[in-house]
């Protein structure tokens, strides 16, 4: 049996027709994402972090609110303002932390102040950090900041989610 070549010709051109439509459709929609996770991963790369060594001149805590008084050890990271000497205040957002438990939560704040107590109390020098937009700087080196977590490295401050 002979093939019918116009039949060929046919399922060629059904082909091309499918593929201009995946192309026309499909494409824009996997450059879209693919925009969209640089864009992501290009924001976690900005959102990062760092930690400054710092002694803790002045605090107080409570379950919630806190607001310290740290000198800067090494150069203040955070922004350009070169502060000596910053304060920082502020509480546990518990309404906007209430789905990362794992990275934040009343218990892991309340232990975060205990570290900060500590080193003011030892009258020695921590490590302060923060993660992403850390500290909202409300002027004149004055910070704040919505919840305070912990690790072997030191103490950071969380302002926005992450």
């Amino acid at each position: 049996m002979r093939a019918d070549p116009n039949k060929s010709m046919k399922t060629d051109l059904s082909e091309k027709r499918w593929q201009t439509a995946y192309a026309k459709c499909y494409m824009p929609l996997k450059i879209s994402a693919f925009i969209v996770f640089i864009s992501l991963t290009s924001f976690q790369a900005v959102a990062g972090g760092s930690t400054f060594r710092v002694k803790i001149e002045n605090l107080l805590h409570d379950t919630f609110k806190f607001r310290f008084i740290a000198r800067v050890i090494d150069n203040f990271n955070y922004d350009n303002s070169g502060c000596e000497i910053i304060d920082v205040s502020g509480y546990y957002d518990a309404d906007k932390w209430k789905n990362r438990n794992a990275l934040i939560n009343q218990k892991i704040h309340s232990e975060s102040l205990l570290v900060l107590e500590a080193a003011f109390e030892n009258d020695s020098e921590i490590n302060l950090g923060y993660i992403g937009n850390g500290f909202f700087n409300v002027g004149d080196c004055k910070y704040v900041s919505k919840g305070l977590f912990h690790d072997e490295q030191g103490v950071y401050s969380i302002y926005v989610s992450i």
